[in-house]
């Protein structure tokens, strides 16, 4: 009587462990290029280059004055595509260097295009 119930829970436990096997995941592993490793790092120096602009006085106080809360700004720009960064990234190159007005309005202009475009704010209202 013993033995017959030992056996059934030894089939049970064996049952159980082959039907199991089947809902193991296994892990792949792959290299990383050196091209990955440098574009995340490019993309790093790019968002924390504007993230800089943002924290900015001058800016926040203009996002402020839009009706822009800054540190959503911020978490727009951390989440912003690879070509919506090397886009901004671009345009704020080709600005002169120093932090005058005019630059900053224009820098805060394309975030603020940028995130209208994306449907993100409303700012330019549509008539």
């Amino acid at each position: 009587m013993k033995r017959i119930s030992l056996l059934r829970g030894v089939s049970a436990l064996v049952t159980l462990c082959v039907v199991s096997m089947g809902f193991v995941q296994a892990a792949h592993a792959g290299v990383i290029g050196t091209n990955a490793v440098v574009g995340f790092e490019e993309r790093a120096m790019q968002v924390e280059r504007i993230q800089d602009l943002i924290a900015s006085d001058q800016v926040r106080a203009r996002l402020v004055a839009l009706g822009v809360d800054p540190a959503w700004a911020s978490e727009r720009v951390a989440s912003m595509t690879d070509a919506e960064l090397a886009r901004l990234s671009g345009q704020m190159d080709q600005m002169p260097a120093g932090a005058g007005l005019i630059e900053v309005v224009g820098i805060v202009f394309i975030v603020l295009l940028i995130l209208e475009l994306t449907g993100v704010i409303d700012i330019f209202k549509k008539v």
